[in-house]
């Protein structure tokens, strides 16, 4: 896995061990040092704010693969990519032999960083070697002349970066430029709806209104004259796709075939036709197209589920009714349920162009049909299952990735 720091400068500050007229240590003090840097993204802005769980490993090579000491679960906090460790290793022995070591930092499960050479600052490697000598006939500073002892006395306060090692402590500290800002970031994922928030509590019941007076019964009037019959309702027509068969009590006009304009067309009618089955017309010079219209069917690449109709496979033709009935009808989008006190005539799935070709095909409800014949030419598959987008451009309880219901519903 590619870690998400691009890269990362560390800077080691290191203890020094000012030389005195004490006399020599039994044993090295502690061994302390800090590392400081600061982490950048893959896109060269800092990293995120916050803290991080650190190990810090130290080898005794550049390119070994395990270390002789690491310390885990630290924490390690980045502002501004910005970031300091004050590091004791577990055992100093291999700090100690005057031999190159070398420090790796990992943040949280990142891989590892860069590995980082750790050296000695002069004075701090004489006080070390320093510390094991023995004397023998030495002149301490009150043998000394003080104007000669002078030279030699340590200070007795520092400023705070000698402690500190950090650059935030320097004095006189230049002024630095502002880089170029980042490119901006992807876009992150959509955060976790919350829970619901409690339910309010009820509130206090309204006083009960006054009963009005009931007033008296009229006499029933006298009963009219019968009106003329009623002229029957108008009739309509409507298409059915899928299956070129009507719904019960309905007159089927023709049955034929679904037909469209070549997927790669700009042009032509973006509406399926019902095709009739017969002679359509005159025949014409095939080099010489106008509006071009072939049949349609269903869409066939290695029957996947993603593109075709639930349950058609094998690019499908698809069978057409015109149909005469005396009801009313309508069409739901996104769902199978008809309104209350309406029927369903026939249920499906919607179909249409692929979003990417030239040919524009409008979308329309296909009864499932997965017994139609098949498509002569492998490039007339033309329809596709309509399907909800990306999650990120729903709206209301619409869910993403996810074909399309329809009904036809009458009464």
């Amino acid at each position: 896995m590619r870690s998400r720091f691009e890269r990362t400068l560390l800077l080691l500050a290191l203890p020094v061990t000012l030389l005195t007229t004490r006399p020599a240590l039994a044993a090295d003090p502690p061994l302390a040092f800090q590392i400081q840097g600061r982490a950048l993204t893959q896109a060269g802005v800092p990293a995120t704010d916050g803290v991080y769980a650190a190990t810090v490993s130290f080898y005794a090579l550049p390119t070994d693969a395990l270390p002789q000491s690491q310390i885990a679960g630290m924490a390690l906090s980045i502002t501004d990519g910005l970031f300091s460790l004050n590091i004791a290793p577990p055992s100093p022995t291999p700090f100690l032999q005057g031999t190159p070591r070398w420090v790796g930092i990992k943040l949280a499960d990142e891989p590892e960083l860069p590995r980082v050479a750790i050296g000695e600052v002069p004075y701090a490697a004489r006080a070390r070697v320093a510390a094991g000598l023995e004397c023998s006939g030495c002149v301490t500073t009150d043998q000394l002349s003080p104007s000669v002892a002078a030279a030699f006395q340590a200070a007795l306060t520092l400023h705070p970066v000698a402690i500190s090692g950090s650059y935030l402590d320097l004095g006189d500290k230049p002024t630095l430029l502002k880089g170029d800002t980042g490119p901006a970031g992807p876009q992150g994922e959509p955060g976790v709806t919350g829970d619901p928030g409690p339910q309010g509590g009820q509130g206090a019941k309204g006083d009960k209104g006054d009963k009005g007076d009931k007033g008296d019964k009229g006499d029933t009037g006298a009963q009219g004259v019968q009106g003329p019959p009623g002229t029957p309702a108008a009739n309509d027509t409507y298409t059915k796709w899928g299956v070129a068969t009507c719904g019960a009590g309905d007159e089927l006009l023709y049955a034929g075939y679904a037909f469209g304009t070549w997927y790669s067309h700009g042009g032509g009618s973006p509406k399926p036709v019902c095709m009739k089955e017969g002679d359509p017309g005159a025949a014409y010079n095939g080099a010489n197209h106008g509006s071009y219209l072939v049949a349609l069917g269903t869409y066939y690449y290695g029957n996947d589920a993603v593109h075709q109709p639930a349950g058609v496979t094998d690019r499908r033709s698809i069978p057409c009714a015109k149909c005469a009935t005396q009801k009313t009808c309508y069409q739901v989008d996104g769902s199978a349920t008809c309104a209350a006190g309406w029927s369903t005539l026939y249920a499906g799935e919607l179909v249409g162009g692929y979003y990417n070709y030239g040919g524009n095909l409008d979308s329309f409800c296909y009864e499932l049909n997965n017994g139609a014949p098949q498509t002569q030419h492998a490039n007339l598959n033309q329809v596709f299952a309509a399907s909800t987008g990306d999650p990120s451009y729903m709206i209301g309880n619409v869910a993403g990735y996810r074909h399309v219901k329809c009904a036809v519903c009458c009464k």
